[in-house]
């Protein structure tokens, strides 16, 4: 468990399926992961199975304070031999969205990938209409590197998907920061 000021992480478990389901059924909120909401609780099932046997990924269930599942993070397509991976960030929950509880949950997932993963750089993707999404990484220190221009077709219309990065150098700056030290100081167990 890692724990933090407003939210703790722990490895995904199969417990958090109906959770996870409901999620993942919510259009509303896969429309900012590119994923359609029409998937069977069996699907989900394998899907955590078979992360879970991945080498180059890591899943997370995000926990109020009270121990409720209020989202995920996950880290996937990690590079042990170029150190860095690709973070992922969904808070499942309405009543905690567009709220502190995402930017921890993705701060307390940097710190394990650059303490314990011993990662060189993390990046994001992000589609261009989730603005949320995009102040979220960039409050963290993420910076914007690239464009694929109209990569994703969405609503009728094709989006362009950002790319962030994040280098353990920034990520670093970052803690030391006013702002940093903040995140840093509410999640002093790990």
């Amino acid at each position: 468990m890692i724990d933090g000021r407003t939210v703790s992480l722990k490895k995904l478990e199969p417990d958090y399926l109906h959770h996870i389901y409901k999620w993942r059924n919510d259009p509303e909120l896969m429309d900012f992961y590119g994923l359609y909401p029409t998937i069977s609780m069996d699907k989900v099932h394998e899907e955590i199975k078979a992360n879970k046997n991945l080498k180059n990924r890591l899943d997370f269930i995000v926990l109020s304070k009270n121990r409720d599942p209020i989202g995920m993070v996950w880290v996937k397509r990690i590079d042990w031999i170029n150190s860095n991976c690709e973070l992922n960030c969904m808070i499942g929950e309405k009543s905690y969205r567009s709220k502190v509880f995402g930017a921890e949950a993705i701060f307390l997932l940097l710190l394990f990938c650059m303490n314990e993963l011993n990662l060189h750089k993390v990046y994001a993707k992000i589609i261009e209409f989730a603005r949320e999404s995009h102040k979220l990484v960039s409050h963290i220190g993420f910076k914007k590197e690239i464009a694929l221009k109209k990569m994703v077709f969405q609503h009728g219309k094709y989006w362009d998907l950002i790319i962030y990065g994040l280098l353990r150098k920034e990520f670093e700056a970052f803690i030391n920061s006013t702002q940093g030290q903040k995140y840093l100081l509410s999640s002093r167990k790990i």
